[in-house]
């Protein structure tokens, strides 16, 4: 639509409130975006992102759009400053009608920094919903909260979904490779990642991959250092280092966890979390170091967390006989050592980041990023993607090759496993000249020090 962002003040919380004029020239964008004939975007401006909210949310009587088979791509850091934020997808209540984003967003590990959402809507986050849709690369940082005060005023609003990169999930949507250190407040179901998954169908269900938090979650409800409730979804490869605290109110808490808070219905796999998690005296429910309530036909296997004797916190909050459990325990401190040493094929380790990567490697999966030790705090962090023995990075496929703002190519990369073809799509930085005057050479190569980004799916 044709549309340009303007700001203003909001009176409660001196925020710029992101708004919108519609110009006569409908084909205009905002600036330092594109818009390809594919209907592909390309963002590398607050205004951008901005310009992408209120056309999912369909604001300002402007037709919503989902997206839907169309990629949007963050090519530069953004710095949010100073805009109060509105959620990229949305529920009307006047219409009981969702409106969710349901395309790619590839963020190229590219930065979007002091985002602040404070609203009193359902679905809160950078994203508000996304629906079959993808978040990839993306790294954040800011605040999302239901709470609106001022000094004269303190009141809380109940919102059924809040997290820092997406409130509420569904469908066969994705998160991958993307890092949240957003601190989360409010009432609902709460995480620094995302707040609530649900999937369509059991046929096929949300996947949350090589993901990590550090953010601070405080609130009422179910809250997770990572998701705040996990129903019907898949978790791999995954850490959360932020507290979990509850948000001092007199009514009761119910489920905490340092990853998540509930969780059913789901798997999760080659985990931990290191952050406190603490409750009320008055307050009920159930409390993890890891998942505080995993419910029926779920499975953990290499799960890690902390436990503590003193005020009985244990890796997992309520155990049900149904639960596939694998999980152990690391110490309350800084160290990256197990208290008991596992198994992972057969073979003992005792070292956490080995047993991590230990599980990788069994999978042979490239999506799967490895472990590396972080030099500040001993713990392990997600590094660069695990790479097959039978990889080859020069059978690149030209044909299906096509270039995402100045110098990054998305392209097929395929290689035989077991005898059998695959393919996988992917995305890599064009460092070594391969794009000459906005084209791509006849004959190209990935070098082993290329940033690459894996994309999920056997293409063949």
């Amino acid at each position: 639509e044709g549309v340009t962002v303007k700001t203003e003040i909001d009176d409660q919380t001196g925020k710029k409130e992101v708004s919108i004029i519609e110009t006569k020239d409908r084909t205009k964008m905002p600036s330092a975006q594109i818009l390809d004939a594919d209907g592909n975007v390309t963002i590398s401006s607050a205004e951008g992102l901005a310009w992408l909210s209120v056309v999912v949310n369909g604001l300002h009587n402007i037709k919503a759009q989902d997206f839907q088979d169309k990629t949007v791509t963050l090519v530069k850091d953004i710095s949010l400053s100073g805009y109060r934020w509105k959620p990229i997808g949305c529920y009307i209540n006047q219409t009981y009608e969702w409106r969710g984003f349901c395309g790619v967003f590839e963020g190229l590990e590219n930065k979007i920094s002091e985002l602040y959402v404070c609203d009193a809507n359902s679905n809160l986050g950078l994203f508000g919903y996304v629906q079959d849709g993808q978040i990839k690369n993306t790294i954040i940082s800011g605040e999302v909260s239901s709470i609106l005060s001022n000094e004269n005023e303190s009141r809380s609003m109940p919102s059924s979904a809040i997290g820092g990169i997406v409130g509420y999930m569904s469908g066969s949507s994705k998160i991958i490779n993307c890092h949240s250190s957003v601190d989360v407040y409010g009432v609902g179901e709460i995480g620094s990642l995302c707040g609530s998954v649900h999937p369509h169908n059991a046929d096929v269900l949300p996947i949350i991959i090589n993901c990590s938090s550090s953010g601070s979650v405080t609130g009422r409800d179910i809250c997770g250092g990572l998701i705040g409730y996990a129903y019907g979804v898949i978790v791999k490869n995954c850490y959360a280092t932020g507290n979990v605290y509850d948000a001092n109110h007199d009514w009761h808490s119910w489920h905490k966890g340092g990853l998540i808070g509930a969780f059913a219905y789901s798997s999760a796999y080659n985990c931990f979390s290191i952050g406190n998690v603490k409750i009320g005296e008055d307050s009920r429910g159930y409390l993890g170091s890891v998942i505080g309530c995993p419910d029926y036909d779920s499975e953990i296997q290499y799960l890690y967390g902390q436990i503590n004797t003193n005020n009985g916190l244990e890796l997992i909050g309520n155990y049900c006989e149904d639960i596939a459990d694998t999980t152990q325990f690391i110490h309350n401190e800084h160290s990256n050592s197990l208290l008991l040493p596992i198994s992972i094929a057969g073979i003992p380790y005792t070292d956490l980041i080995d047993a991590l990567n230990a599980w990788v490697v069994e999978q042979n999966d490239p999506i799967l990023k490895t472990w590396v030790t972080d030099s500040l705090t001993g713990y392990p962090i997600l590094g660069e993607h695990f790479v097959p023995s039978c990889y080859d990075p020069t059978n690149l496929s030209i044909a299906n090759a096509t270039i995402i703002g100045d110098s990054t190519i998305r392209t097929q990369l395929s290689w035989q496993q077991e005898g059998e073809p695959i393919a996988w799509e992917i995305l890599y930085v064009d460092t070594e000249q391969q794009i000459e005057n906005g084209t791509i050479k006849s004959a190209f190569s990935v070098s082993s020090t290329q940033k690459v980004y894996f994309s999920t799916g056997n293409l063949q």
